[in-house]
């Protein structure tokens, strides 16, 4: 039974070695592609400043005519 524990104690560390082996070379890779979207097709990808979808709030307007957007008027009458 001892050594059953041993073996996987073995797996075990040879299974997070390898995750954080993978996962810096999974970070350089991102990085890499990072640089060649920004070099060659001009886009950045700065997450300070996405929009995420939840940030946008409906607001009633006039007649209960719910606007969602940035800076959105309604000018609507009756």
């Amino acid at each position: 039974m001892e050594t059953i524990n041993i073996v996987l104690g073995i797996i075990a560390s040879i299974l997070s070695i390898s995750a954080i082996v993978f996962s810096k070379k999974v970070s350089n890779d991102n990085k890499r592609i990072e640089q060649y979207l920004k070099q060659e097709l001009n886009v950045t990808l700065d997450s300070s400043k996405k929009e995420v979808l939840f940030s946008k709030k409906a607001t009633s307007g006039d007649n209960g005519t719910s606007i969602i957007g940035d800076n959105n008027k309604y000018n609507g009458g009756k």
